[in-house]
């Protein structure tokens, strides 16, 4: 009785270790909507319910190839720098045959306010005869610098009037 109970223990051992392991490829192409060219860097990622499974990113011919997918329904995210997410949700990995996903990603154009940029410098120099870097300090830099860095400085002595 006990020899067949444990012969029937590592059958069923078998199956279930056999059932974990059945996993399948998913592969396909990237391309841009407009013009047609693959698009390299595209992020792929697969995810069951909010867990990660596996991702890749796709190559310099837009293709991309992820193994070891569990057989199951996943959701599949395409993220791209000035593109559009693509979200697919609930795409059913079976174990027949490995599963080919083409997309195509649209250019997301965004619009901003104007931008505007000055130049100028701080503590322009007053005195042109001034070998090293030399500028003008603000009362308040002085304050700072002879309450809390002058410590610091050797040979700079920190007297009050």
């Amino acid at each position: 009785m006990n020899k067949w109970l444990l012969i029937l223990s590592f059958f069923l051992y078998g199956i279930h270790s056999y059932a974990q392991g059945i996993t399948q490829t998913l592969r396909g192409t990237v391309i841009d909507k407009e013009s047609g060219q693959p698009l390299e860097g595209v992020v792929v990622a697969v995810l069951r319910d909010s867990t990660l499974i596996g991702n890749n990113i796709t190559d310099q011919s837009g293709e991309y190839r992820i193994e070891h997918v569990p057989i199951t329904r996943v959701n599949i995210i395409f993220s791209y720098i000035g593109y559009k997410k693509a979200y697919i949700p609930n795409v059913l990995i079976n174990s027949a045959k490995e599963m080919i996903l083409n997309i195509e990603m649209e250019s997301a154009i965004e619009t901003t306010q104007e931008v505007v940029i000055t130049a100028g410098r701080k503590g322009e120099t007053i005195n042109e005869m001034a070998v090293l870097s030399a500028r003008a300090f603000s009362v308040e830099e002085t304050e700072w610098l002879a309450t809390t860095q002058a410590y610091r400085v050797p040979m700079i002595v920190v007297t009050t009037l």
